[in-house]
């Protein structure tokens, strides 16, 4: 093959592969667009599928073959969320913006748990993380008002901190008081 054939060989495999990245960041976090609409509650409908495989998972009477199959389900779950948050770092422009930003740390903290179950056992109690994602919910359906109301929420209650801690403070205190009462009315 000649060096210009090469060249033109090189120049079509990276326009290929800038035109991929274009179509996935379009599906992936353009949530306006019918792609990046439908992208996104398939995702939700994945991320409320695995919480009710943890849910189930805590049924106390589970045939072993039931635990083996919902064990199978959700690493496979796991395993797609995780090659999402993977894909969504490749396609970002930015990817440190997108690593950094709400929704990255959240991605991040709700593949996290299978991370710590591939190298720990003990760390099946951290799957519950995985409810982050369903956050998203505010981002596929738009509930800006429901998130200007959260602001304004965190914001009062920041600026109320003092306020609540004396009143926690006395709350304590009472069920101190309260507790010691009771022991002494009980008795031993």
């Amino acid at each position: 093959m000649s060096e210009s054939n090469q060249h033109i060989t090189e120049q079509t495999k990276q326009h290929k592969k800038e035109d991929f990245k274009k179509r996935m960041y379009t599906i992936m976090f353009e949530t306006s667009t019918p792609q990046g609409k439908r992208f996104d509650v398939y995702l939700l409908g994945l991320i409320l599928f695995s919480l009710l495989i943890l849910m189930i998972e805590s049924l106390p009477h589970l045939s072993k073959t039931a635990y083996l199959v919902l064990y199978i389900c959700e690493w496979i779950l796991s395993i797609i969320f995780v090659a999402e948050y993977v894909l969504r770092i490749y396609v970002s422009p930015k990817p440190m913006k997108y690593i950094l930003s709400a929704w990255g740390i959240i991605d991040l903290l709700s593949i996290l748990p299978v991370l710590f179950l591939a190298f720990a056992s003990s760390a099946h109690y951290f799957r519950i993380i995985r409810i982050l994602r369903v956050i998203r919910i505010f981002k596929i359906f738009r509930i800006n008002k429901f998130t200007r109301e959260a602001y304004s929420l965190y914001h009062s209650l920041i600026a109320s901190v003092y306020k609540i801690s004396v009143f926690m403070f006395f709350v304590v205190i009472l069920a101190i008081i309260m507790g010691g009462l009771m022991f002494m009315v009980e008795g031993e």
